[in-house]
């Protein structure tokens, strides 16, 4: 369950920083709306990669809805999603048994989810915008059942 957590949370940072991002002038006029995707040769990961991870993002009537594309690891396809203001007020997220809400913030160029299972947060993640609109890396923590803390930096490019 772990290993599933953190590869799915990975994409769900991508959401609060380009948000927060939107106020830079070198980036589009909408940083968020669109797909993005998981570039796996600059990635680093703890736990094994998903194989793939498309991440799409829509204007909906409350924030985005997220929508998440994945293939893990061990080629299970993953399709789950969520909207969100990311005011930092909970969502719920469906189509994921390993997460049921996340709570999303912003603040300027910079952004973090927390993900969670049963009102426990499974992970955390921040998120940094590059200047030019074209990439975004997502760094996520998850504490294991040992104590330790797994890290996984995930950089995703604008399709």
């Amino acid at each position: 369950m772990q290993k599933t957590a953190t590869r799915v949370v990975v994409c769900l940072g991508l959401s609060v920083s380009l948000l927060g991002a939107a106020a830079s002038s070198a980036q589009p006029a909408d940083p968020v709306a669109g797909t993005w995707k998981l570039n796996l040769a600059k990635s680093k990961y703890e736990t094994p990669a998903p194989r793939s991870m498309t991440v799409t993002f829509a204007p909906g009537a409350k924030g985005y809805v997220v929508t998440i594309d994945a293939v893990a690891a061990d080629g299970q396809a993953q399709k789950w999603g969520y909207t969100s203001s990311f005011d930092g007020s909970e969502s719920a997220v469906s189509g994921n048994p390993a997460i049921d809400a996340v709570v999303a913030r912003t603040t300027g160029s910079a952004g973090t989810v927390e993900y969670k299972k049963a009102g426990k947060v499974i992970s955390t993640t921040s998120s940094v915008f590059a200047e030019d609109g074209k990439t975004l890396t997502v760094t996520v923590k998850s504490p294991t059942a040992e104590g330790r803390e797994l890290t996984t930096i995930a950089v995703y490019d604008r399709q």
